[in-house]
């Protein structure tokens, strides 16, 4: 965690936090809502069909940019932001609202923590062998040696580290538009199942962080450390 880098390619930043079934979500939503309704005044609902439980409704806040959402559910809540955020600026945004969830539903306990960085790296041309400037893919797998047929791929590499299980993702998938044929998905996440309490989520989470960052770092070239470097102002 030496270095911040001003350019990064983060397009969405996702905690997820388990807890006890707590019947008090739904009994008492309405007042979470109140909480937070001036930032996030749009809300949808979901109906979740689970084959271990009766059926469940996921509440989705949005902010009016729909750059933020949080989803809460009998036993989950999710904080997902797609600003390009380094960790403390997240955690910035998401944690004063948690503090409210927790009082509000009388959270003690946690059992689960998920971080997930999702990062989007993007070719220099219609050649996706040109990401192999940028990127170094979980397993080995060799960009510039594919076969010319390959359009898309997806490895997956899963490492213990500790308490924690590190998920590293990565996808090479057709670009959006004519000038950007290829582009690479970048997906890492990191998660501590033990039970914690409240207060110990904050260090929790950067542990996590922590562990996305390294791998990060091991994932991605010289080359590519020296494009974040730059200041897009």
């Amino acid at each position: 965690m030496k270095e911040i880098f001003p350019t990064n390619p983060i397009q969405e930043v996702i905690v997820e936090i388990k807890f006890p079934l707590n019947l008090r979500i739904t009994k008492d939503i309405c007042e979470f809502q109140d909480i937070i309704k001036l930032e996030y005044p749009s809300l949808t609902l979901e109906e979740l069909i689970l084959s271990e439980m009766p059926t469940d409704i996921r509440y989705i806040f949005q902010n009016d940019q729909q750059t933020h959402s949080i989803f809460v559910e009998r036993e989950k809540f999710f904080f997902i932001s797609s600003d390009r955020y380094n960790f403390d600026s997240f955690s910035s945004q998401f944690l004063p609202i948690f503090e409210h969830f927790i009082v509000i539903f009388h959270i003690k306990q946690i059992t689960s923590v998920r971080l997930n960085f999702i990062n989007t790296i993007d070719g220099d041309n219609d050649n996706y062998s040109t990401l192999s400037k940028y990127v170094i893919p979980p397993l080995g797998i060799d960009l510039m040696n594919l076969p010319n047929d390959t359009k898309q791929f997806a490895v997956q590499a899963v490492k213990q580290k500790g308490e924690c299980v590190i998920i590293t993702s990565g996808a090479l998938i057709p670009g959006d538009s004519p000038e950007l044929k290829y582009s690479y998905i970048l997906d890492i996440d990191s998660i501590m199942e033990s039970e914690t309490n409240c207060e110990s989520l904050y260090e929790n989470l950067n542990i996590l962080n922590k562990y996305i960052y390294n791998e990060f770092l091991l994932n991605i070239t010289e080359d590519f450390r020296r494009l974040m470097r730059k200041n897009d102002d």
